[in-house]
């Protein structure tokens, strides 16, 4: 009884951290001071690592440093206080409770961020194709920037076009832009069309064709992306079924047989 009740506050918790850094700007001044104590904690390769990732696109409002290890520190905590007081379960269970909890908010964070870059990955195909249309059309790499800039979509990739036509016109070069917005992304068809584009310019080469090409190429990539993600599927499907259906299947038909039996 107690292990199913520690489940069910664990789902529970699991529930209140999704919506914990959903809001997480209401809670700033309560985990303020707690972040400035982290300040100083001796973390630099962590941290380092979740600044370079909230550089991707689409983290513009995700805490900082300090404010999200705060968040893991209390979770554990309270996961910890759960499993270990309230349900009154040995250390065995509650330590590494608050260890699923303090990892909980980097799961959150990576699954986040692999939506996004699977979102930029599935709008920058059509991207492609219209850029290339308004090249082979006679316009310029600018102004086919320029041209599709107000026309396409709004999302994470039209914001990080605009970010990146707006280091241009501060002053930095096209291809030190490029470069930064193929970094922030982290996107490798993206990394290509920038290769690409900085190619063509140094080599005075077709922009439109080596582009038309790039696009049949990632098309082509998609593709074997998904018919590999659908023959490793049955695969995936096997473990949950000798695990989970397969057994109550079993229970269902056997069951009262078994019961029988006995009786």
């Amino acid at each position: 009884m107690q292990i199913a009740a520690a489940l069910l506050v664990f789902a529970g918790i699991a529930l209140l951290t999704v919506w914990l850094l959903e809001v997480f700007p209401s809670y700033r001044p309560f985990i303020a001071w707690l972040a400035r104590l982290n300040s100083g904690l001796p973390l630099g390769p962590y941290r380092r690592f979740y600044e370079t990732r909230l550089l991707f696109p689409g983290q513009e409002g995700a805490p900082g440093f300090g404010e999200f290890l705060a968040v893991k520190e209390l979770l554990a905590i309270g996961g910890c206080a759960v499993f270990g007081f309230l349900l009154d379960l040995p250390a065995m269970f509650s330590f590494p409770a608050a260890v699923i909890f303090f990892l909980l908010p980097d799961i959150r964070f990576s699954d986040r961020l692999k939506r996004r870059r699977e979102f930029l990955r599935r709008t920058f195909i059509p991207f492609l194709d219209l850029m290339t249309l308004i090249l082979e059309s006679g316009v310029d790499f600018m102004g086919s920037l320029n041209f599709l800039r107000g026309r396409f979509p709004a999302g994470d990739l039209t914001r990080e076009i605009d970010r990146m036509l707006m280091e241009i016109e501060l002053g930095g070069t096209r291809e030190k832009a490029l470069t930064h917005f193929a970094g922030r992304t982290g996107d490798r068809d993206i990394g290509d069309f920038v290769s690409a584009v900085i190619a063509s310019e140094k080599s005075g080469g077709s922009l439109a064709k080596v582009l038309k090409n790039l696009s049949a190429t990632v098309k082509t990539a998609r593709i074997q992306r998904a018919e590999k993600a659908a023959h490793e599927a049955p695969v995936k499907l096997l473990g949950p079924l000798v695990l989970f259906i397969f057994p109550v299947v079993f229970i269902i038909l056997f069951g009262p047989i078994i019961i029988g039996f006995i009786q």
